[in-house]
C-alpha cells in the first residue's frame, strides 16, 4: 500500500494546496482563493479545505488572517528553530556549530549573489550596507544591521535553499546579538569588501572576503574562549 493511499482526506487536500501555490506562482503574502472556491477546485467538501488550511497553517505554509482570507505565509514552511538551535546547552559548542558551517556555506553564497544579484537586490543590499555603517559605533543595532546584510546576500544568491538555511543560521535573539557584539570590531572594513565585490559581480572576491570574515570571527571566537 502507498503512502499516499493512507493519507486523510486534508492531507490530500493539503498536498493538492500545495502544488497549486507551486503551479499558480503564489509568492509569499499572496491570497490563496477562498474556502468556497478552493473546494470546487480540488473537488472536495468545504469543511476539507478548512481541516486542509489548518494542516498547512502548522506547518508555516499558509497563514489565515481575520476577516482577511487565507494568505502564503512568508516563513515557507520554515518552523521558527528548523536547526534545534534552541535545544543546543552547550553554547560555546553551538555557536562554533554555526561559524563552522557558516564558513562551508556563505563564500559561495556570495559568490552567487556576485553573479545573480538583480539590480533591485542590489539597491537593497546597499541600504543595508549605508545602515550598518551609520551604526558602526552602536554594537546592538550594528549587530542586527550585520544579520540583515548576510541575509540579503543569501536572498540575491537565487539559491532558496541557501537563504533558507542563512536565515536559520542567524537567529536575532539577545543571546546571539550578546555573542557577536563580543567578536565584532567595528574598525574592520570586511562588509565593505565583500559589498563592493558584490557590487562589481567579482564572483571570486565576493568568495574570498565573505571567507576572510567568517574565518576572523571563528579565530575571535577561539581567542575569546580559550580553545
Amino acid at each position: 500500500m502507498s503512502d499516499n493511499s493512507r493519507q486523510t482526506l486534508p492531507q490530500k487536500a493539503a498536498d493538492s494546496i500545495i502544488r497549486l501555490i507551486r503551479t499558480g506562482n503564489y509568492n509569499t503574502e499572496d491570497k490563496l482563493p477562498n474556502e468556497y472556491d478552493l473546494s470546487n477546485m480540488l473537488g472536495v467538501s468545504r469543511n476539507t479545505v478548512r481541516e486542509a488550511i489548518k494542516l498547512l497553517v502548522s506547518r508555516n505554509i499558509l497563514e489565515v488572517r481575520r476577516g482577511a482570507g487565507t494568505y502564503v505565509s512568508p516563513k515557507m514552511g520554515l518552523s521558527e528553530d528548523p536547526l534545534g538551535l534552541s535545544m543546543i546547552s552547550n553554547h560555546s559548542a553551538r555557536f562554533l556549530d554555526i561559524l563552522e558551517l557558516r564558513i562551508l556555506v556563505e563564500p559561495r553564497c556570495a559568490a552567487l549573489a556576485a553573479q545573480y544579484i538583480s539590480d533591485e537586490n542590489l539597491k537593497l543590499l546597499k541600504e543595508i550596507y549605508i545602515q550598518l555603517q551609520n551604526n558602526s559605533e552602536n554594537g546592538y543595532d550594528y549587530i542586527l544591521h550585520s544579520a540583515d546584510f548576510h541575509i540579503q546576500i543569501a536572498l540575491s544568491s537565487a539559491n532558496t535553499i541557501m537563504y533558507n538555511l542563512i536565515k536559520a543560521l542567524l537567529p536575532m535573539d539577545d543571546e546571539f546579538i550578546r555573542f557577536y557584539e563580543s567578536l565584532i570590531s567595528s574598525n574592520r572594513n570586511d562588509h565593505q569588501l565583500i559589498y563592493e565585490a558584490i557590487q562589481n559581480h567579482d564572483s571570486c572576491k565576493a568568495h574570498d572576503m565573505m571567507q576572510a570574515h567568517l574565518i576572523y570571527l571563528k579565530n575571535a571566537f577561539l581567542q575569546a574562549n580559550d580553545y
